[in-house]
């Protein structure tokens, strides 16, 4: 912790141009700008900290040390939740609470072989002109997630909050753990962390100018059984043999769900599908893809055992998938690959029972858009993501098959639910983990919406646009606490969250942040 908190303090005192890697000259103007500037030195000491899920600890105690500085008032419970209440500026003691929360953790997406390690290595952040849109956007130096989720929402609070010039009534910041997991963390608050609370601002956005008022249940599931192997028949001239997929962008599976991408895993299933279509007959040694139940997978691969003749077919029908893949995902994931190549021998496989099992089961989860909003064609209805699979045979244990579903609501939130408990069921699989949410519901007569709305269209020049979100949102549990607090979600653009793609928008820093000031000194000058 003592390395990290001497790089925060050389970041806060020094030359921001000394922390970011400026790739386009442009973006020197926006390091001068006074705002942006400011929030950026926050994100960057945020960056400093390594804080993926269940490590949110040296953030967490960071935040508690500076809180003391200022003389607020700060409690964190088990769960690592922190809960801070910012005493009102003099003359506007009597204004009712505003609530301002986010979450602590991010998802540290990372390249495979790489050298970033998520536990000890801060995040490098760039400055750089973006290739397809043509916009300054911020983003890591490509080896890792960059964590604007939600680390940018958070530091632009901690400016405004630290800000002596900026009037307001009482606040109370809340951050929570264990949110990229399902929301987890909000779940451990006390039900009582919003009494007093009137209106909330989560900053967990990804759309500068638009408003999220209500958002998607959620359903995390994993579903586990015991393995069962036996030894490879050594006798038997057998090959090894590793089918791999890559190349895919992945993403967060509520805000990308509907492009059209690929998962990896589904491929993978694709693929050895293909294979025994065409005659092939294989054991499976391993199999493992995906990080996260929420992460669209990018990675997986799979070891098998098979004769001469399918170790011909696996190379085969690699090259007929991919290229059939070319044409599919065109413009939405061109450097997609599937490639087999020959393996290290293996001593363990599956049995021919178990392996049809999870393959069966892993084969029968739906991953995409199940029904889009028949009223808002363009938003999902109800999705699911087939986020993760586990197994290896030698290790023996259980293997894994992780996924996340939402919903709008209604008999389809229900229906696929059934559809994975079914096939789970019918092979012999239990939920090992299962969690969720309920949705958020939509309120269109929010004063507090209004006004949230009226501030964002005066910082931005362009009509705020107001919407539901595909992606749980910590307010859909918050309001289960205290249904009468009016709640909004405002963020500024983040694009390819949870991805080492991951980048913001540059000039929405400040537009982001000014309708967070506006939002804050209009509802304290209203209320006062």
């Amino acid at each position: 912790m003592t390395d990290y908190l001497k790089k925060i303090s050389e970041i806060r005192n020094g030359d921001l141009k000394d922390f970011i890697e400026v790739r386009d000259p442009e973006g020197i103007q926006w390091l001068e700008d006074q705002v942006t500037a400011g929030v950026l030195k926050e994100f960057l000491c945020y960056c400093a900290i390594p804080h993926g899920t269940y490590e949110e600890k040296n953030i967490v105690d960071w935040f508690v040390g500076r809180f003391e500085e200022k003389g607020w008032k700060s409690y964190v419970d088990q769960g690592l939740n922190l809960v801070c209440d910012i005493p009102a500026t003099p003359g506007y003691e009597n204004v009712p609470m505003m609530a301002i929360q986010g979450h602590t953790d991010m998802v540290c997406a990372y390249l495979e072989g790489g050298s970033y390690n998520p536990l000890t290595d801060s995040v490098n952040v760039v400055i750089r002109r973006d290739e397809k849109s043509g916009r300054l956007v911020m983003s890591s130096d490509g080896v890792s997630s960059l964590g604007a989720d939600c680390g940018l929402g958070n530091a632009a609070a901690l400016y405004l909050l630290e800000d002596e010039t900026l009037a307001h009534g009482p606040v109370r910041l809340i951050l929570t753990a264990k949110e990229e997991i399902g929301l987890v963390g909000v779940k451990e608050l006390n039900p009582h962390v919003l009494d007093g609370v009137a209106v909330m601002a989560n900053v967990d956005g990804f759309d500068c100018c638009k408003i999220v008022a209500g958002s998607a249940s959620g359903r995390r599931v994993t579903y586990g059984r015991k393995i069962e192997s036996e030894e490879v028949n050594q006798d038997a001239g057998l090959a090894t043999v590793e089918i791999s997929v890559g190349g895919l962008k992945g993403g967060h599976s509520g805000f990308d769900i509907h492009f059209g991408r690929g998962n990896a895993i589904k491929i993978l299933l694709r693929v050895l599908s293909e294979i025994k279509k065409q005659g092939g007959d294989f054991r499976i040694s391993a199999i493992n893809g995906g990080i996260r139940h929420n992460v669209i997978p990018v990675n997986a691969s799979a070891v098998i055992v098979a004769d001469d003749k399918t170790v011909a077919l696996a190379t085969k029908v690699t090259a007929e998938v991919t290229g059939d893949l070319t044409a599919e995902l065109a413009g939405i994931d061109e450097d997609v690959f599937v490639i087999a190549k020959g393996a290290d021998p293996v001593t363990e496989i599956l049995t021919a029972d178990c392996q049809d099992r999870m393959l069966t089961l892993a084969e029968g989860i739906f991953s995409g858009v199940y029904r889009h909003m028949e009223d808002m064609p363009a938003v999902p209805h109800t999705s699911a993501n087939l986020g993760g699979i586990q197994c290896n045979a030698a290790e023996g244990g259980q293997y894994e098959i992780s996924l996340f579903e939402r919903s709008m609501g209604g008999k389809l939130r229900a229906e696929i639910a059934e559809l994975h408990d079914k096939v789970a069921a019918e092979t012999g699989f239990e939920a090992i983990l299962m969690d969720g949410y309920e949705p958020w519901v939509f309120n269109p007569e929010s004063r507090f919406l209004a006004l949230a709305s009226e501030e964002y269209t005066k910082a931005s020049g362009v009509e705020t646009e107001i919407k539901v979100s595909h992606v749980g949102l910590e307010p859909s549990v918050l309001g289960e606490f205290n249904g009468g607090v009016e709640m909004v979600c405002i963020g500024t653009d983040i694009i390819d969250a949870h991805s080492v793609s991951e980048r913001v928008n540059l000039d929405t820093v400040k537009t982001f942040t000014q309708a967070l000031r506006n939002i804050i000194q209009r509802y304290s000058e209203e209320n006062k």
